[in-house]
């Protein structure tokens, strides 16, 4: 909290600007008063929640079955929504995020289609609450679900439905398919099932299309995910295994359980494992993998008969005082094996730098997996690239340190990118130095600051999709101002305190 007041203070200094000028630079006081709003008993002036405040909470019981042959996902899903706000609802928001790829979304029709030709979209059928079917009214990757008995404050409505969609694969938004590795290809999951839209205290139903540039504002909650693959497959999601005597090798078993305990690192399914059925569980058919995730903001996973899967352990102090070991692994092709096999150790320096600088990590596991998504971060998991080992550091390190924010601090990423690509852009340049001891790797603020904070280019808080220059206003410009106040203007030691 103490980080993101100062990103606060620092950015809105830089948003006031010259309208009548048609300009973005700032010619005002410095100390002008901030335009905040009134504090109530919902949020405080501090902003810290006041005794009033509330969110949703929304669980999910989802089995979803990936069919290779025609690349398609299909699954059934129950939805607990629980109405921790004063209001009554009258109808559900649903995000429906694949629906970017066809031809009648937002996107497309500003023409800028993501290459997915005659792309179908997502389709909801057999939905009902409480066992009375509804139902749901499609608006691009929005879907809205009027309520027969409206929702009251404090009450809680059962959701299903059945939903499927074809898996795209020419474009590569923040998932996405792979098909170029030797032992088969890479499916990556996420914003893949029917979900309700955020409903809070500021905007009441947060009902912004998903066009690409905007990431995602969901809810908190505990998520039981049963996913079918082919048998040679393997499944790396964001929760735990729950059953991995099903999922697994005996053998497969004991190494992981090994992993959770030691420092070493363990080749759960080795290179000459890969595609070898004594590496898979004795049977026929398809196996379904069970995982468990609680209090998170999504759940994602990916799935190949290609992954080499390597795991160790992290020690943390977690917010009790106690030390826990935290799982680490990573999955990929044999053809990214130069600079993967070091993959494992930037995510367990990940997690415990940030443990001990930010806030201790809460689940149980982090992994990080290579495939069609050159960097994304989801609870638990992260999807990543990297050509070299300091591009695959830097990328890992980036994408981990998103479990704190936005996956802890649950900001508004659509809305305002900056909040949590800035201030973990920041965190990045600190583990960076500590990771490699130093300097020559971060580059020079004090030139920075003055070849780009003197361009005229938009506020930091304007709305990512509306942002040409979104890597230098939502990453670096936040990032660097918050390391130029730190270590130029306050001092690392005042600012860590």
């Amino acid at each position: 909290m103490r980080h993101l007041l100062l990103v606060v203070v620092l950015t809105s200094i830089g948003c006031a600007t010259k309208k009548a000028q048609q300009s973005y630079l700032y010619t005002g006081e410095v100390f002008n008063e901030l335009p905040l709003p009134t504090p109530n008993s919902i949020r405080t002036g501090s902003g810290a929640p006041g005794y009033a405040y509330w969110q949703q909470q929304v669980d999910h019981v989802i089995q979803a079955t990936l069919d290779v042959e025609n690349n398609v996902i299909d699954g059934h899903e129950k939805i607990t929504y629980h109405n921790n706000s004063p209001d009554t609802l009258e109808y559900i928001w649903l995000q429906l995020d694949q629906n970017i790829h066809n031809e009648n979304s937002t996107r497309s029709r500003e023409g800028r289609s993501t290459g997915e030709d005659s792309y179908s979209g997502m389709h909801v059928s057999a939905l009902t609450i409480d066992s009375v079917p509804h139902e749901i009214k499609v608006y691009g990757t929005l879907g809205k679900v009027n309520l027969d008995t409206p929702l009251l404050p404090g009450v809680s409505l059962e959701m299903e439905l059945d939903w499927v969609f074809p898996m795209p694969v020419d474009a590569n938004l923040r998932m996405g398919y792979d098909d170029s590795y030797e032992a088969g290809a890479v499916w990556e999951l996420a914003h893949w099932f029917p979900a309700p839209c955020v409903y809070d205290d500021v905007y009441g139903w947060n009902t912004l299309q998903y066009i690409g540039r905007g990431e995602f504002y969901t809810n908190f909650g505990d998520y039981e995910v049963s996913i079918t693959v082919p048998r040679d497959f393997l499944v790396i999601a964001s929760g735990e295994l729950d059953n991995p005597e099903v999922a697994l090798t005996e053998e497969q078993h004991l190494r992981l359980q090994e992993a959770a305990k030691s420092d070493d690192v363990i080749s759960i399914c080795s290179e000459d494992e890969v595609a070898e059925a004594s590496s898979r569980p004795g049977g026929e058919g398809d196996v379904t993998w069970e995982f468990k995730g609680n209090n998170i903001r999504t759940f994602a996973w990916a799935t190949s008969a290609s992954f080499i899967w390597e795991a160790s352990s992290v020690e943390i102090e977690n917010i009790d005082g106690e030390q826990v070991r935290i799982l680490c692994q990573s999955a990929y092709p044999k053809e990214a094996k130069k600079y993967w096999v070091r993959a494992v150790d930037y995510v367990k320096h990940a997690i415990k730098y940030y443990s001990d600088t930010l806030y201790p990590y809460p689940w149980p596991q982090m992994s990080v997996v290579r495939g069609a998504a050159g960097g994304m971060e989801y609870p638990m998991l992260v999807y990543c690239r990297g050509s070299s080992h300091e591009g695959l550091f830097n990328v890992t390190d980036h994408e981990v340190g998103h479990n704190w924010f936005p996956m802890l601090l649950n900001s508004d990423e659509r809305r305002h990118a900056w909040m949590d690509e800035g201030i973990n852009t920041f965190v990045n340049y600190n583990s960076l130095e500590t990771y490699y001891g130093d300097k020559e790797h971060k580059p020079d603020v004090s030139k920075y600051i003055a070849r780009r904070f003197a361009l005229d280019l938009k506020p930091v808080n304007t709305k990512p999709d509306l942002l040409k220059s979104r890597g230098h206003l939502s990453y670096r410009k936040p990032g660097y101002g918050l390391r130029f106040l730190r270590e130029e203007i306050l001092g690392k030691d005042r600012f860590d305190e």
